[in-house]
């Protein structure tokens, strides 16, 4: 099975993202990390992890926009 997980912000989701990825392995299934660009995620998972691949995309908040379109 491929598990797919996701995060991006403030960085709360790093540790909870680094638990996932152990439990799915040790399972014997395979994960992959989709993140910003922005923020922590880059910097946690670009180079060292459990993810068989790590995406980062080019990404911005909508909390406090007055606007979305």
């Amino acid at each position: 099975m491929k598990i797919c997980i996701t995060g991006g912000g403030t960085g709360g989701h790093l540790m909870i993202a680094e638990s996932l990825v152990e439990a799915v392995v040790n399972a014997g299934h395979e994960a992959i990390f989709i993140g910003s660009t922005h923020g922590q995620d880059k910097k946690y998972f670009g180079e060292r992890s459990a993810f068989s691949h790590a995406y980062f995309l080019e990404t911005t908040g909508v909390v406090n926009q007055k606007c979305l379109g």
